[in-house]
């Protein structure tokens, strides 16, 4: 028995069906290229705590810096519960607090904000056990907004010598 293939009708199926397919994994990897293009030109926006050099009167900074390629509009951090940012005396003025805003961070510019002294008292030093966690907001120039986590703590220097 002999079976009578018909080589042009199934080109003639086959060639379409090839050519759909081709065309998907074009587009995908077309999609794949500009998500790519849009995260490595993107704001990436962070923030730290950070002591400052001075042994005789240290004091605690908060720093915000931008990673990434593009400028980062309108910043701002919400806190998980304002219990934690108590450790700040009249956090309610620092300009990144919720409905307060920093119009804009430069690539790679960072700012630095005084948060207080780290001297005997303080309840700045609660942040050497202690975390604080938040989300921090902003935009970037084509209007897509991002919100990221923060975790803020000390808990890290504990054993850096200085």
């Amino acid at each position: 028995m002999v079976i009578d293939i018909n080589w042009v009708a199934l080109a003639t199926i086959a060639s379409p069906v090839l050519a759909i397919v081709g065309l998907v994994l074009v587009l995908i990897q077309i999609r794949q290229v500009k998500d790519s293009e849009l995260a490595a030109n993107r704001a990436y926006v962070s923030a730290r705590v950070e002591l400052g050099e001075s042994r005789t009167n240290p004091a605690l900074f908060l720093v915000l810096k931008n990673h990434g390629r593009s400028p980062a509009r309108a910043i701002s951090i919400k806190f998980d519960n304002e219990n934690d940012w108590h450790y700040v005396q009249h956090w309610q003025k620092f300009p990144f607090i919720e409905s307060n805003k920093i119009t804009k961070l430069l690539p790679q510019e960072e700012k630095k904000y005084f948060l207080g002294p780290m001297t005997k008292g303080s309840r700045l030093l609660n942040l050497k056990e202690n975390t604080v966690n938040g989300t921090i907001t902003y935009t970037d120039p084509t209007g897509t907004i991002f919100n990221e986590p923060i975790e803020l703590t000390l808990k890290d220097l504990a054993y850096v010598a200085r």
